[in-house]
């Protein structure tokens, strides 16, 4: 279990399809530009869901598998960038 799910919009979206985006910490300018345009664009259609871990903790690359792996597992398709 993650320890928090955090939402933004109508968590009745939930229950319908969805796209899940996951990329690298090191990634490109250009990657970057590419990720944010399409995360403006699906934030467009309503429900936004991140997994977060405790207030304070730093992030480390350890953590990037389990949380893309629920990222992933909740989505019928995954954007990686």
């Amino acid at each position: 279990m993650p320890p928090v799910l955090t939402y933004r919009g109508d968590i009745a979206l939930a229950s319908r399809p969805c796209v899940a985006m996951v990329g690298a910490r090191n990634a490109s300018a250009a990657a970057v530009k590419l990720a944010r345009d399409f995360a403006m664009t699906l934030a467009e259609e309503g429900l936004l869901i991140a997994e977060q871990p405790p207030p304070g903790t730093e992030p480390r690359g350890s953590h990037f598998p389990s949380r893309n792996r629920i990222i992933a597992g909740l989505a019928a398709g995954t954007v990686v960038v």
